[in-house]
């Protein structure tokens, strides 16, 4: 899930009209296409729509928006980011966080303040953290690294000498 600006969060790309009546083959954006069934309102090309229906299939979704009636109406939205504000964003799971919710947090430990989160890259396996601090060093989002998550006060408690194992830094 990217961050769009301060307030969307871009949950799928459109990829394609499907049939005549403006339906949208959307791509998601998310752990599951499943979670785009929460959403009443999003936003394409600045343009804030009601969804009117979505059906979702293992990969994608198809959703229909209030004011997009046809195919060629449909057609101008292929390849734009479906984006949400704050109070739209699908639920997740406890101890599952949005990115755009981590940026900027502290990577500290018991005794070090080693920067701020700046960026996370999605692998598969794990997510991989990038931090900015006196070096720009990256280390995998894993439970034996990351002791605790505080988005209140916007700091990630790390384990020093796990932390040590698994750091890569950058030139």
């Amino acid at each position: 899930m990217k961050k769009n600006n301060s307030d969307m969060l871009t949950v799928g790309v459109a990829l394609k009209p499907h049939g005549l009546k403006g339906e949208l083959k959307i791509l998601p954006l998310l752990d599951s296409p499943k979670m785009l069934a929460d959403i009443k309102k999003a936003c394409l090309n600045g343009v804030v729509f009601e969804i009117e229906s979505l059906r979702i299939t293992s990969d994608f979704a198809y959703v229909l928006f209030k004011g997009i009636s046809d195919r060629n109406s449909a057609e101008t939205f292929r390849g734009s980011m479906m984006c949400v504000d704050h109070e739209n964003r699908p639920a997740i799971p406890k101890d599952r966080y949005y990115i755009s919710d981590l940026l900027g947090a502290k990577i500290v430990s018991e005794n070090k303040d080693y920067g701020a989160l700046d960026d996370v890259l999605n692998y598969g396996a794990s997510d991989v953290y990038c931090v900015n601090g006196e070096k720009r060093f990256m280390f995998p989002a894993i439970d034996k690294v990351i002791l605790d998550i505080d988005l209140k006060n916007m700091t990630i408690k790390i384990d020093a000498l796990e932390l040590d194992k698994v750091i890569v830094y950058e030139d």
